[in-house]
Order: structure tokens, then C-alpha cells, then sequence
């Protein structure tokens, strides 16, 4: 038995570290799953608390983390300690990373990966060199790439079944 259209929204902010996402609407519920399409596919996620707009996620976005070693083509290239697992190593088809969201340390600098080579992550953009900092003093500069970011689409279905 339907439950009326689903609720679609978009992603107005992250924090990462938090696991939470602002959305441009109030969620209707405040629980169940939400889908997230951030690229080529949609990705669902366990809603662990909603608290109006401000949704906590029950697991991380992340989907990859090295140290970064340089940044070359003019700010466009990223380049990591570390090749990207998934295509790399795991038989993932290239572009399993395009659309996702490069982000700094601190995850308040936000780009859209374009593609991946070996330990090179190719941005939308020229990067912002100052963005790169150490943010949690260990004395490495890290990039992370997220399986989401802001202007994200998240939908919510609005469906009920019963037994008879």
C-alpha cells in the first residue's frame, strides 16, 4: 500500500566528522533510510536521528583518505600518498569516483572529483592550495573524498506494507 510521493530534498551542508547533513527541507519522519544520489548512483543511508532539517547519519560518507603530496595542472590535479583502492585494486570500473566530493582535512572545502589516476584525483576546479592544512595536527595534510556533498539530491520514500 503506497504511501504518498516520495520526499525529495537537497543537501545544504555537511559535517562530516558528525555525520550529519542540513537539508534544504524538514525531513518528515525521523527515522528510516534516506537515499542519497551523489554521482552516478544512489547510495542509502540508515538515519540514525532527525532533528528538523539537521539529519544524523548512522555511517560515515568516506569513501577514500590519503596524505596529499602535491597538487599539479594548475591546482586541477590532486596528488596522494596512496593510489584510490576501489579502482585501483578492488575491479571497480573507472569512474566509480566521478561526482563525489573532495574534500580538505577539516571538511569545509568542498570540490567534485572528475576522474582518478593511479594516486591522482582530477577536481572540477583549481583548488584553493591554502584550503590544505593540517586541521587535526598530526603533522599530515590529508584529503578525503565523501560519497556525498552539498547540492546533493536525498530522497525519502514514503511507502507502507502490510501483512494480511
Amino acid at each position: 500500500m503506497a504511501g504518498g510521493e516520495p520526499f525529495t530534498t537537497a543537501i545544504t551542508g555537511v559535517n562530516y566528522d558528525a555525520r550529519t547533513i542540513t537539508l534544504n527541507n524538514v525531513l518528515p519522519t525521523d527515522g528510516g533510510l534516506l537515499y542519497i544520489q551523489g554521482r552516478g548512483h544512489r547510495t542509502a543511508y540508515h538515519i540514525e536521528r532527525a532533528d528538523g532539517a539537521e539529519v544524523r547519519l548512522r555511517h560515515s560518507a568516506i569513501i577514500f583518505q590519503s596524505r596529499l603530496d602535491g597538487i599539479e595542472d594548475e591546482g586541477k590535479t590532486i596528488v596522494c600518498e596512496l593510489p584510490l583502492s576501489l579502482e585501483a585494486g578492488r575491479g571497480f570500473p573507472p569512474g566509480y569516483y566521478d561526482g563525489a566530493t573532495l574534500s580538505n582535512e577539516r571538511g569545509d572545502v568542498h570540490y567534485r572529483v572528475v576522474g582518478v589516476s593511479g594516486n591522482r584525483i582530477m577536481v572540477d576546479r583549481a583548488v584553493a592550495v591554502d584550503a590544505f592544512t593540517d586541521g587535526d595536527g598530526d603533522g599530515r595534510v590529508l584529503v578525503k573524498i565523501h560519497d556525498f556533498g552539498p547540492g546533493d539530491m536525498v530522497t525519502m520514500h514514503r511507502s507502507v506494507f502490510q501483512r494480511f
